[in-house]
């Protein structure tokens, strides 16, 4: 028991550990293995960049830290009344958020929050401090009049330019790119905006490069590097008038997130890269940008969505840990609801990280990290070349115009399709780990609204104002004038005539990884509530349970993705109900090992219910042997989406 007292504050230093290298990894690699190739450990990513099994550190990697403004904490209103949206901003403020983005409704057919004059807009921000907030508006062209009232706003209440944090988000060509429609009054108007915002409101933004629109429609992380880039460069020709470090001074960026953390992280990193290289290349000589993050709609669910609270988490660490300057941590229910709880658990998700994990604390946490450093590099290679091609090609607009774009992510779509449906890519609880005690939610109608009998400044009521004269005169109003004119109580539904958009290309579709798969399971939710009973396979098994005990287990969660709930019986239940003519099953599958699947082939084949038959495996020995006996296979490489079609179009379940 004496040895105990020694001292040994040393004993490490004396440890004759032997020293390994990548090499001898490698070798023990490929002893365990046992002559399988290597590459089975190599996964490869939507762009092509190759995900090794193991990385070494980088101990001479560069510094891409964050710039330095305080982190935001930033939640977006949508929707509602202008009473239900106030409430909403107030309490989310009250629960921590400091930033908050606003979507105005400019006209009859859009979503967004009702706000065409100053008194609108004071209203909605009644007992707000706005002084002490940054407020911004949802990136998109309406910007141009939605951005001059919110300057008015701060005019009439006569706060100090200087202590204006707020940002326009001015972004034609995320709007051309969401809804096709392009504005080039909008693209001529930008130097005016951004010189406006530079000598007025130092501390605040003018335009925006927003990737959401691309990335929520499908694309890799290399092609939403490059639009953004390319974006970039278009919005920096128009801003040709202006120095170009006060050009690069008023973009804002917004990148979106989906359920990978390491490789949001990587691509964050890359965005501060590639942007330091292209305002490198320019002249400029500040090189920080500033970078929000948003939860990408693609990498979340309507149905259990409670795995969004995980997916929604984990992209807002890598905000954080990829030197993001906020985050607009969507509520995990926004897709159906967009509940006080869930933007409650939004918000709250940042506190917890910034408490606890204290990722703000450093400025590049992931820096010499080999795994996320390569992927770094990687990215910011493929997103270079790609981001050249489109400049060779006319830039970012003659790309959406010409359907480069849409061609490209249409091309990344098939490929996330073919991915999710072949089990390379998965997802928890859609095809993994199903929730079959799941309730759908209708997902939220955005009714329209009316925008005549509204109320003027003396609470008299009026009709909407005739546009005519002042839409006429509108392409000649300076940005000054036009937030004086707003400032004084002028409607911006008077000056829209001017800043209407022409058609000049096809909307991207939004997609979602899930939703394939979401299909499928309100088909068989729509047939229990027609039929009382969700629809059913039958797992029909061979032998002892421990012959058949995982291939059920599988087949259970398979079907369930689906909405198909299963039953067990065995081999000799089934083919004894069968001779009594009793059985009206109509999806069986034989669920059991290789060896005996081969053993009962002769009396799986002697039964009428052969044609019922589907077989849990894939083996090509046992399909030889029950050729013409199973019609389908399942296992873990058979293409998801096609074979459930199937089982749901043989169990009678309508499309």
């Amino acid at each position: 028991m004496s040895v105990m007292t020694e001292n040994n504050n040393g004993w490490h230093r004396n440890a004759n550990f032997k020293q390994h290298n990548h090499a001898d990894w490698r070798q023990s690699v490929d002893k365990l293995l046992a002559g399988a190739d290597f590459d089975t450990l190599v996964s490869n990513t939507f762009d092509g960049i190759k995900i090794q099994p193991l990385y070494q550190q980088d101990a001479n990697a560069p510094f891409i830290g964050r710039s330095k403004e305080p982190w935001s904490v930033l939640q977006s209103y949508t929707s509602g009344s202008t009473e239900e949206a106030n409430q909403r901003i107030l309490s989310d403020l009250a629960g921590g958020v400091n930033s908050v983005e606003l979507k105005f409704a400019l006209s009859n057919d859009q979503a967004g929050l009702i706000c065409n004059n100053a008194v609108e807009l004071e209203q909605l921000l009644t007992d707000v401090q706005p002084e002490m907030i940054r407020l911004s508006l949802t990136p998109g062209s309406n910007n141009r009049l939605g951005g001059a009232l919110l300057l008015a706003y701060y005019y009439r209440h006569k706060i100090a330019p200087q202590n204006v944090s707020c940002a326009l988000n001015i972004d034609p060509l995320k709007t051309q790119a969401e809804t096709g429609r392009y504005s080039s009054a909008t693209m001529q108007e930008l130097a005016q905006y951004a010189s406006y915002c530079a000598t007025q409101f130092p501390n605040s933004t003018s335009l925006c490069v927003d990737s959401t629109t691309y990335h929520n429609a499908g694309c890799t992380e290399a092609q939403e590097l490059a639009y953004i880039l390319s974006t970039t460069v278009e919005y920096l020709r128009a801003l040709k008038s202006l120095d170009v470090d006060n050009a690069f001074s008023q973009i804002r960026y917004r990148i979106a997130l989906d359920s990978d953390f390491f490789l949001n992280v990587a691509k964050l990193r890359a965005a501060r890269e590639l942007l330091r290289q292209v305002a490198e290349h320019c002249g400029a000589q500040s090189l920080s940008h500033l970078i929000d993050a948003v939860s990408g709609t693609r990498a979340t669910t309507t149905l259990d969505q409670s795995a969004n609270i995980l997916r929604i988490s984990s992209q807002t660490a890598a905000a954080m840990a990829g030197g993001a300057n906020g985050f607009n941590c969507a509520p995990h229910d926004h897709l159906t609801d967009n509940t006080e709880k869930a933007r409650r658990l939004a918000r709250n998700t940042h506190h917890v990280l910034i408490e606890e994990s204290g990722l703000l604390t450093v400025d590049d946490p992931a820096r010499g990290s080999g795994y996320i450093e390569e992927m770094t590099t990687e990215l910011c290679q493929s997103a270079w070349n790609l981001f050249q091609s489109i400049e060779s090609s006319g830039g970012m607009h003659l790309a959406l115009t010409s359907g480069l774009i849409a061609d490209q992510i249409r091309q990344s779509c098939e490929k996330r399709t073919d991915a999710m449906s072949n089990g390379e890519s998965t997802m928890i609880g859609v095809t993994e780990f199903p929730n079959q005690q799941e309730t759908p939610l209708p997902a939220t109608a955005v009714p329209k609204r009316a925008v005549t009998n509204r109320a003027t400044t003396d609470g008299s009521a009026n009709t909407e104002p005739n546009s005519t004269d002042k839409a006429a005169t509108a392409a000649s109003i300076s940005v000054p004038a036009l937030v004086n004119a707003l400032a004084d109580g002028d409607s911006t539904l008077e000056y829209q005539a001017h800043y209407s958009a022409a058609v000049a290309s096809t909307p991207l579709s939004p997609f979602r990884d899930a939703e394939m798969f979401e299909v499928l399971r309100l088909r068989s939710h729509a047939y229990k509530t027609t039929n009382g009973n969700a629809p059913v396979a039958t797992l029909v098994t061979i032998g002892k349970q421990k012959d058949y005990a995982a291939r059920t287990g599988f087949c259970k969660n398979f079907f369930a993705i689906a909405g198909i709930q299963t039953i067990i019986e065995d081999l000799d239940s089934v083919l004894q109900s069968d001779s009594t003519g009793t059985d009206d099953n109509k999806l069986m599958v034989l669920c059991s090992s290789d060896k005996l699947y081969l053993e009962q082939a002769e009396t799986i084949a002697r039964s009428k219910l052969s044609e019922k038959f589907w077989i849990a495996g894939n083996n090509p020995k046992v399909l030889s042997a029950l050729d013409g006996v199973v019609t389908e296979q399942v296992h873990l490489q058979c293409d998801k989406f096609t074979v459930l079609q199937k089982a749901l179009a043989l169990l009678g379940v309508p499309a």
